[in-house]
């Protein structure tokens, strides 16, 4: 028999091939990724950021009319309310203790937000705010 028709059959190795391609496809994976940031917000020029906060709270439904009547934009992932700002989202959560003082000392002493006319937005935030509904301001 001739040299050229003793022809080999290559052989088969599934299992080194489906490695291969699951380490090739991890690691195409991990470069087409990119870098995921967690907070929506900009890192000032010193590297700090705050993205959210959470709100723990007695009265849940409050909160979020309140924010809604500041333009928050309300989401529920997995049943738990999660207002909505530009740059922040603020985690609302129950919670029925009593709490053990003021935010003197903390690490966040107060919260603010930036707005182009505070008048405007005071007078708008009245007539929408929940507590005019029950015809008191609160303290």
């Amino acid at each position: 028999m001739p040299a050229f028709a003793q022809a080999t059959v290559p052989t088969v190795r599934p299992i080194r091939n489906l490695r291969w391609w699951i380490g090739a496809l991890l690691f195409a994976s991990t470069l087409a990724a990119g870098t995921a940031a967690a907070q929506p917000a900009p890192f000032n020029e010193t590297g700090v950021t705050m993205g959210h906060w959470h709100l723990i709270s007695k009265d849940v439904e409050a909160n979020k009319k309140i924010f809604l009547a500041m333009s928050g934009k309300l989401f529920m992932p997995g049943g738990n309310p999660v207002m909505m700002f530009p740059g922040i989202y603020i985690n609302l959560n129950l919670g029925t203790e009593k709490g053990d003082g003021g935010s003197q000392g903390s690490v966040v002493n107060h919260v603010g937000f930036i707005v182009n006319n505070v008048q405007e937005r005071v007078a708008q935030w009245k007539l929408l705010a929940p507590w005019r509904l029950k015809g008191s301001m609160p303290k």
